[in-house]
């Protein structure tokens, strides 16, 4: 808050600030978790980490074969939901 006073001394805050953090999801060794969950239409890609964006092609392509009843193609490790 203090930083954000002094770039911006004339800003007016209306209310209390809301404090908000994006935490990214991810597995202990950032190995992502894919496939079904206990509920029939509920699919996991998540657990990535900070490799969410590196990793979102592959991730969903196998997604996307697990969804059609397909052996991910091309196969890499990743935790099974």
């Amino acid at each position: 808050m203090q930083r954000v006073r002094q770039l911006f001394p004339r800003l007016q805050v209306e209310g209390e600030p809301e404090f908000w953090c994006g935490l990214r999801p991810a597995t202990p060794s950032n190995v992502p978790c894919i496939g079904r969950t206990r509920y029939s239409n509920l699919w996991l890609n998540t657990g990535h980490g900070t490799l969410g964006w590196t990793m979102s092609c592959g991730s969903a392509a196998a997604l996307a074969d697990l969804v059609s009843g397909r052996r991910p193609e091309p196969e890499f490790p990743f935790l099974r939901c």
